[in-house]
């Protein structure tokens, strides 16, 4: 039986947040699924803001300028006298626009919002936690090395922080472990929710591989496909989340069992012919979209347009000194190092920035961390179900509407 609404007009304000290259309407599945249920387990009333602020090739801002966008609506969200009060706030991210919404988290901490509107759940679908550089065994250090410096290239901002490879105003380090660092306020702000929820795909997914998603490990890894198949779904109503064994915080271990067989010559020749296709029309494709994100920035900048003066739509804060003439620019992460000023004793951050540091301090919170098997080639997609075309994995959408709500 469903719960009852509150009678007191409050809602739980539900924020979303799409991919690179993304829009809005690759969310419209979930969003049609949340809607449907309408009022949270709290019987609180459910409403969704699913921005547009960051489509296409506005995703290259990084997880910082989009964030700011993010943050910025939120804000407006909750000081809208004309709208029911938000009482409650929970975040769903798909792909990139799961780092992003840590980035907001982040920031609705350092201004003391979830003080006065409960933070309830933060939950993930095939977001790359860790980053996205190519780091499977199974690749050459070639294809590796050519795929993780042009990816940095080619998606701006965006591009360098999810190969890892960017340095921010903010001591010189990686967004990726800022965001998960347990000094900070992304990491302080995530601790607060009521519950975290992340889905990864297991297979099937060349865009965010099974570790960055879950920040899980499996012995081997990655898992070869009659393992793969022989694994168990957590129930009947939901096939395409299946269980791994032996799972604890940081990982899950699993006999080796039987190897993958090793592919054919012909095989490996078909694969490299796909792949220099594949890299040659990417190379097309991801330079005329940096050369329209480059113009349109200068433009803008030209005409002394910006993407709205973020800091006036946030309050002041005496603990950071902020003043009407000091308030920080929430689009980079120079206002962080103002925070820590004031937050970090000795101004003392942690440095230990190794490549495990995300996968680390993450796995230091409770996550309730959920593995997708599919056949559909393009996972990524089909996890949330994209667009009409992506079937096959509803599922685990209506899982995390049946118990994470």
């Amino acid at each position: 039986m469903a719960p009852l609404p509150t009678s007191d007009g409050a809602v739980h304000l539900h924020v979303f947040a799409h991919g690179l290259w993304g829009d809005a309407n690759h969310l419209a599945f979930i969003k049609e699924c949340v809607n449907e249920k309408g009022v949270g387990d709290d019987g609180v009333v459910i409403e969704i803001l699913n921005p547009d602020v960051n489509s296409g090739t506005r995703t290259y801002a990084g997880i910082d300028g989009c964030g700011a966008r993010i943050a910025s609506l939120v804000l407006d969200r909750l000081d809208a006298a004309d709208k029911p009060r938000v009482t409650h706030i929970s975040f769903i991210g798909y792909s990139q626009g799961g780092l992003i919404l840590r980035y907001v988290v982040g920031v609705l901490e350092a201004l003391d919002v979830f003080n006065n509107v409960a933070p309830i759940t933060f939950a993930t679908f095939a977001t790359p936690h860790l980053g996205a550089r190519r780091d499977s065994p199974q690749q050459s250090a070639l294809f590796k090395s050519l795929f993780n410096g042009a990816a940095a290239v080619f998606a701006a901002q965006s591009g360098a922080q999810m190969m890892v490879t960017d340095t921010s105003v903010f001591r010189g380090r990686a967004i990726v472990n800022i965001l998960a660092d347990p000094t900070l306020p992304f990491w302080k702000g995530l601790a607060r929710f009521k519950r975290r929820v992340c889905y990864g795909n297991i297979t099937n997914d060349p865009l965010v591989s099974h570790k960055n998603a879950c920040f899980v490990v499996t012995q081997p890894s990655p898992l070869p496909k009659n393992r793969i198949d022989s694994l168990r779904p957590v129930s009947a109503d939901y096939p395409s989340i299946v269980l791994l064994e032996n799972t604890n915080g940081n990982g899950a271990s699993l006999d080796d069992g039987d190897s993958e067989p090793k592919r054919t010559l012909r095989q490996q020749i078909r694969t490299s012919l796909f792949y220099a296709v594949f890299i040659s029309v990417a190379v097309i494709v991801l330079t005329g979209r940096r050369i329209y994100w480059n113009g349109i920035s200068i433009s803008r900048a030209l005409h002394g347009l910006a993407d709205g003066d973020i800091a006036k739509k946030f309050p002041e804060s005496n603990d950071l000194s902020w003043t009407e003439n000091t308030k920080p620019n929430f689009s980079n992460l120079s206002w962080l190092n103002q925070w820590a000023r004031y937050h970090l004793q000795d101004d003392v951050v942690n440095l230990n920035d190794d490549s495990e540091f995300a996968f680390r301090n993450l796995n230091n919170l409770e996550w309730h961390k959920f593995h997708v098997r599919s056949t559909h080639p393009r996972a990524h997609a089909t996890i949330i179900r994209r667009a009409s075309e992506f079937t096959g994995n509803e599922d685990v959408v209506q899982h995390f509407v049946d118990n994470h709500l």
